[in-house]
């Protein structure tokens, strides 16, 4: 692994790397007797229950949970009435509508039929944010599991809960404790691409520009380097599942923005593929690197933030360009830059800061007002995506108060500052 970042985010993605493990032993796979699927009890807001298998007697079968947490909450109360059928269903665990999660949770117990599906059985999932393959995310879910051996009318979705005459539940070959992962999730991976030709590409980027989760500011013009040095530019959505494995499976350098379309990697056949994955956050992207050590990837990682607010991994807002390390690693690989300033656009500022400002407010009054509250619950759940505005903070107050009081106070100033810079743009953006 080849890394262009600061110190402190070099030395974390390095330790986490090394503590990846590789599982080689025997994986269970257990069965049971009128077993009943039970899907998620959304009813009760403040709890979430349900999302896994329970024996003939009703009890919680541990083995059946995707995540260890949830045996810690309240076994559910099955408050309807048990469909009844009488036939073997396979568990295939808990099914997430979205590209990157369906990966890495809803294709880790599909090991046992790399090389037989059996056509009499119902291969059975647990819907976590939707019950069936909605969506552009939804279509590549679909596409993989079709090129894996599946028919789409073999996949069912458990909206209720439902009985089986015997349940097949294997065991998951990923998440463990530490980022580890079970050696045949590899052999998972390459069952999907097997049919799969490489395409003629030979250095891709896959750019995000085209999203619509529009959250992303700043990438034409990292973009633009790697088109003018002769990287052909996809808009991975644009594609069906099989077309992007035919990329990765045909290229030996890969680049992108970190993030899901990246995640196309575990699919890869050759051992000469480069990932250069530019950081939209400081923060290590685990998958990524797990991804990348179970299919013997190069990995270059490289620091493309330069956001200045505290975001979430999901919803961002996420600011990257021309820094530092990039030109670094433009120089080492000989690439071409034509414009050798990495200055921000205004445009690039306000649209990132008015995004940021829409993400992170409440509606009162019909005006936006920065919650201090959820940002300072917030900070408390997801500490590392505030380290950089504390270091900032901590040196621009001088303040020697707990990081939790300064960033209230800073928060209270970017309120201040964003009525003013929000109204600015208001006309701008309408």
């Amino acid at each position: 692994m080849n890394t262009y970042l600061t110190e402190d985010a070099k030395k974390d993605y390095t330790d986490y790397f090394n503590s990846i493990v590789e599982k080689t032993g025997e994986l269970k796979l257990k069965e049971f007797e009128n077993a009943i699927i039970l899907p998620f009890d959304k009813s009760d807001c403040s709890v979430e229950t349900g999302g896994y298998v329970l024996d003939s007697n009703k009890e919680r079968i541990p083995y059946s949970v995707c995540k260890g947490a949830r045996l810690k909450m309240p076994p559910c109360d099955i408050k309807s009435e048990i469909k009844k059928i009488n036939k073997t269903a396979f568990f295939l665990g808990h099914y997430n509508n979205h590209w990157g999660h369906f990966l890495v949770e809803s294709m880790t117990r599909l090991w046992p039929l790399i090389d037989n599906i059996n056509p009499d059985y119902d291969y059975i999932f647990i819907p976590v944010n939707c019950g069936g393959f909605t969506g552009t995310h939804g279509k590549n879910c679909l596409g993989i599991l079709e090129l894996f051996g599946f028919k789409k009318e073999q996949i069912k979705f458990a909206a209720e809960p439902v009985q089986y005459d015997k349940v097949i539940i294997p065991e998951t070959t990923w998440g463990f404790e530490g980022g580890g992962y079970h050696k045949i999730q590899g052999e998972v991976f390459n069952r999907a691409a097997k049919s799969v030709e490489p395409s003629k590409y030979e250095k891709v980027y896959f750019s995000r520009r085209k999203l619509e989760l529009d959250n992303l500011f700043g990438e034409d013009k990292i973009e633009n380097v790697f088109k003018d040095n002769g990287y052909k530019v996809i808009y991975p959505e644009k594609l069906s599942t099989k077309e992007q494995i035919a990329i990765v499976k045909g290229a030996k350098h890969l680049a992108g923005i970190s993030g899901s379309a990246l995640h196309i990697a575990a699919f890869a056949s050759s051992p000469d593929l480069i990932i250069e994955e530019i950081n939209r956050l400081e923060l290590k992207n685990d998958i990524q690197l797990q991804i990348c050590k179970m299919k013997n990837i190069n990995l270059t990682t490289i620091k493309g933030n330069t956001g200045f607010l505290p975001v979430l991994h999901g919803p961002g807002p996420f600011m990257v360009g021309l820094t530092d390390e990039l030109f670094q690693f433009f120089k080492d690989n000989n690439f071409k830059v034509k414009n050798s300033k990495s200055k921000l656009t205004k445009n690039d500022i306000a649209n990132y800061v008015i995004r940021w400002t829409k993400t992170y407010c409440n509606k009162t009054n019909n005006k936006d007002i920065v919650n201090t509250d959820t940002l300072s619950q917030l900070y408390d759940i997801h500490k590392e995506a505030f380290l950089p505005l504390i270091y900032f903070s901590k040196i621009i107050t001088k303040s020697k108060l707990s990081e939790k009081t300064v960033l209230k106070k800073v928060f209270l100033e970017i309120e201040r500052v964003l009525k003013r810079f929000k109204k600015k743009f208001t006309k701008k953006e309408n």
